[in-house]
């Protein structure tokens, strides 16, 4: 449907903005890619989508903890999931024209990464209390075509994707948009906070190439709870917290005013409307609800 749309008037201006659900949880890839990225048998397969996934991620869930047994197999899902998105993907380029694609500016994204594990957390979900901003939560993959990205432009958050797309096109970006046009990381380092806080701790973090800073609140008083500081170069899976060890006060002061300015807006649930009618209504359309 997709691909009629776009060929229909291939000479008139178009946007169109196709929302693949296949790597979200429940991991259920579709043969054969349910064994595509594993050893195990579809035995297995179905019960880990049948048994661990269903106690796993619940709103209501107790923190049940899957064996290492159980996080492989699911983890096997989760990429069988993104080569049938892989597919999809090469299915709908396949059926536009060469002449359109030629003249049309494309870029794929993800929302956010997959957590399993690694840091030892409750299995969480995307936006559903997945709250950490680790690199595996919030680096996504990113194509493009007929954009000018380039492989200087060290940082591009979700947040500018549109502007870059207004850009590209010579149109004006409004001024009261967050967004921008990519930045070197080195002078202008990418502050985050996560899509939904969780239930005890909001964090917040700042992150150029080769550092990053997280600092975790407690959602009741306000105070600093936790904070990590992680060599990104040497331990790019950030597994040794430096906070105690390395000088980092650049990136402290740089964040503690970000904190500041955004104070009111760091109340999440407001600030996102999470509880709104309006969102509800949103996520239903993608396919959440």
């Amino acid at each position: 449907n997709c691909a009629n749309f776009i060929n229909k008037d291939s000479n008139e201006p178009f946007f169109a903005f196709l929302h693949l659900n296949d790597a979200h949880w429940p991991y259920s890839p579709v043969r054969p890619y349910h064994t595509a990225c594993t050893d195990y048998s579809p035995v297995d397969l179905f019960w880990n989508r049948a048994y661990t996934q269903s106690r796993m991620f619940p709103l209501d869930t107790d923190g049940y903890t899957p064996s290492d047994r159980q996080t492989k197999i699911m983890k096997d899902l989760y990429l069988g999931a993104v080569r049938q998105v892989d597919r999809h993907l090469r299915e709908l380029f396949d059926r536009i024209s060469d002449e359109v694609l030629e003249n049309t500016l494309v870029i794929i994204f993800g929302d956010h990464g997959e957590a399993f594990g690694e840091h030892g957390e409750e299995f969480d979900h995307g936006h559903y209390d997945h709250e950490r901003l680790y690199d595996e939560c919030v680096q996504v993959p990113l194509y493009y075509r007929n954009i000018g990205i380039r492989e200087t432009d060290s940082h591009l958050r979700e947040i500018d994707i549109a502007p870059k797309l207004l850009d590209s096109i010579d149109v004006s970006i409004p001024p009261e948009w967050d967004g921008q046009k990519p930045k070197s990381m080195a002078n202008h380092p990418a502050m985050m906070v996560p899509p939904e806080p969780g239930t005890a701790l909001l964090h917040t973090a700042i992150r150029t190439d080769s550092e990053k800073l997280i600092k975790s609140f407690d959602r009741d008083s306000g105070k600093l709870s936790r904070t990590e500081y992680y060599d990104l170069v040497a331990d790019p899976d950030e597994q040794q917290n430096l906070a105690d060890e390395e000088p980092h006060d650049w990136l402290a002061n740089r964040l503690d005013e970000f904190v500041s300015q955004h104070e009111s807006a760091l109340d999440m649930d407001a600030a996102t409307g999470l509880n709104s009618a309006v969102v509800e209504s949103r996520l239903e359309d993608l396919g959440y609800k």
